[in-house]
């Protein structure tokens, strides 16, 4: 061959015997005279000697040996970029433990389990919205405590389950009463339970006065002012992003009300007014069951929600009580409706539970925006109601707000060197 250069074919033969699994364990190349590829180290030795003595062959092979030095370093390299992508995968494949439970890494649709769970909820509940604004006829103290039996009656075997089965100690941190922490813990329960069961029976009045798109838009504004709400009375960190998400929230509630302003009329409607007045009053009581629930995380969720059942039910039934207005169901179709009433407010408890379970709380928030969605479109479908101007300005104004804080809490949840996190890092001010 002389001092012409390889033979290209040679050259691509060695480049497809070198692979990253070659790379690292030594391997032997190819010979150039075509002899065997898993020659020994004593007969490549052999080789070298005998060719020693024809300087011909001794300058191609420290040509074809640079060659593939070379190669080798190409290879190498890329050996190094397989590695290093392998162990990013594995990184993203492997277990990790969460709340000292094993959880595995999803694939395909079952990533976006907990999504579809929470948006399964919204669509429930929104369903529950639904079902009381089409029984008017009923006082709001009756059908609260319709609802208040899917709150209940699911749970009571959850308890003796995790009980007497499971033998956990979920009434520990209430028994016995005169423990150290244990009666502040029991009037937190009690005010837990009031709050929450005064938030529902106040929304199911509101609608009696306005549509449910507007009650739900007013109610579901909730975790806006919570936000401002933890920063005052938990301490914890807020900015300034919250504090204008309260008011654009605010703001799109006085769109909803149809201020003079707006209409040209020379008062504000009685009756929108009255049930403005009272989606908000869910709200603030909304906020303030969120803030119980913060101080008693620590206790089981079996306990909360069996005594916020029982709590829901004795007051409203106590209070129609002592105004003469409970009424039961009248006829099949009202008795499927106030069944229909708990079942939806049993699947959506527990969904939005799961959706927990499965994703960050700040995705979970993100996708609670729908219930404000399927309240338009079930009122639409099922009652004929078409938003006018001011009820879609003003929902869509609240939204706003409340994607605003969803969408921080969810940045709030990435790593710090996340690309989202640093995109959008006003929102975290």
């Amino acid at each position: 061959m002389g001092k012409e250069d390889i033979p290209r074919s040679e050259v691509e033969e060695t480049e497809k015997f070198i692979s990253p699994s070659n790379a690292n364990n030594n391997s032997v190349l190819p010979n150039p005279d075509g002899s065997d590829d898993n020659q020994s180290p004593k007969n490549n030795n052999n080789l070298l000697n005998e060719s020693s003595s024809s300087p011909v062959y001794n300058h191609n092979h420290v040509r074809r040996k640079s060659s593939t030095h070379s190669i080798l370093e190409s290879a190498h390299v890329q050996l190094q970029i397989f590695v290093a992508d392998a162990k990013e995968e594995l990184k993203e494949l492997k277990q990790f433990k969460k709340n000292g439970k094993e959880k595995t890494i999803r694939t395909g649709w079952k990533r976006y389990i907990g999504i579809i769970l929470a948006i399964m909820s919204s669509m429930v509940f929104a369903l529950g919205v639904l079902i009381v604004k089409s029984l008017p006829q009923y006082h709001p103290y009756s059908v609260s405590f319709w609802r208040f039996q899917g709150v209940l009656l699911p749970t009571l075997p959850m308890v003796f389950y995790y009980r007497f089965v499971k033998k956990e100690p979920i009434f520990d941190s209430i028994c016995p009463a005169t423990a150290p922490g244990h009666l502040k813990t029991i009037i937190l329960l009690f005010f837990r339970g009031v709050t929450g069961a005064s938030a529902v029976t106040l929304q199911f009045y509101s609608l009696q006065f306005i549509s449910m798109a507007d009650s739900s838009v007013i109610a579901f504004s909730t975790p806006v002012f919570v936000s401002l709400a933890s920063h005052v009375f938990l301490g914890e960190k807020s900015g300034f992003v919250p504090v204008i998400s309260g008011v654009i929230t605010l703001l799109g509630v006085g769109v909803i009300t149809r201020p003079p302003l707006f209409t040209g009329e020379s008062e504000f409607d009685r009756e929108t007014l009255i049930g403005a007045g009272l989606a908000l009053g869910c709200m603030v009581l909304a906020t303030a069951t969120f803030l119980l629930l913060r101080y008693l995380r620590q206790l089981h969720f079996s306990l909360i929600t069996v005594i916020f059942g029982f709590w829901g039910s004795f007051q409203s039934l106590a209070l129609s009580a002592s105004i003469s207005k409970f009424q039961p169901p009248e006829g099949v179709e009202h008795w499927m409706m106030a069944i229909g009433l708990a079942s939806v407010t049993f699947i959506g408890q527990t969904c939005i539970t799961l959706a927990f379970k499965f994703e960050q709380a700040g995705t979970v928030s993100l996708c609670r925006t729908c219930d404000v969605l399927f309240a338009y479109l079930w009122q639409f479908v099922f009652l004929g109601v078409v938003p006018d101007a001011y009820s879609l300005v003003g929902g869509v104004i609240v939204i706003l707000g409340v994607l605003v804080i969803a969408f921080r809490k969810f940045l709030s949840e990435l790593p710090p060197d996340h690309r989202y996190r640093q995109r959008f890092w006003i929102l975290l001010k």
